[in-house]
């Protein structure tokens, strides 16, 4: 994923069989079936500044006191014009997410405090459910298999591999 600062984000998608890379904007994920349970900017990190946050009253999530912040997107292609986010002060993770186009509520994100384990040092969600109106049926993201810091060959980025986006198998 290419992070744009001024604009929407690119996702770059490495397909084995063409044994190359082929570049989706945010506008072309928007209308892919994964895109439509969530959008890029609820699955992605969202970036310092990218956001403009006012605080809002504290709630009660899941029996923990959370501090609620208010967040609107500086730039469009997000998928949403605002969340909410109450942030447990004990992992410093959103235990809810609330995504909000216009007043209309379009996905509530819930992590529970036995959901957040420390990968070397890293406390994350292994679980999370996910609700849309107006069925609200629940969705479960698992978190089932993480690598962190893999150790990348330098043969992946030589100029001539990002040149002709073809990329050796490791």
């Amino acid at each position: 994923m290419l992070h744009n600062r001024n604009r929407s984000d690119d996702l770059f998608a490495y397909i084995p069989a063409w044994r190359r890379v082929h570049r989706l904007s945010a506008i072309d994920l928007e209308v892919q079936v994964i895109f439509q349970l969530l959008s890029l900017g609820e699955i992605r990190p969202i970036a310092r500044g990218e956001l403009e946050y006012v605080r809002l009253p504290d709630a009660e999530i899941e029996g923990q006191a959370c501090q609620v912040v208010e967040g609107r997107p500086q730039h469009r292609g997000l998928g949403f014009d605002r969340v909410e986010l109450a942030i447990s002060p004990i992992s410093g993770l959103a235990l809810q997410s609330l995504f909000f186009k216009g007043s209309n509520l379009i996905r509530r994100i819930l992590v529970s405090p036995e959901d957040i384990r420390d990968y070397q040092g890293r406390l994350l969600p292994v679980r999370r459910r996910i609700t849309s109106p107006p069925d609200d049926e629940v969705t479960e993201l698992i978190l089932r298999n993480l690598m962190l810091d893999p150790v990348l060959p330098n043969s992946v980025f030589t100029h001539h591999n990002l040149r002709v986006q073809r990329f050796p198998g490791f």
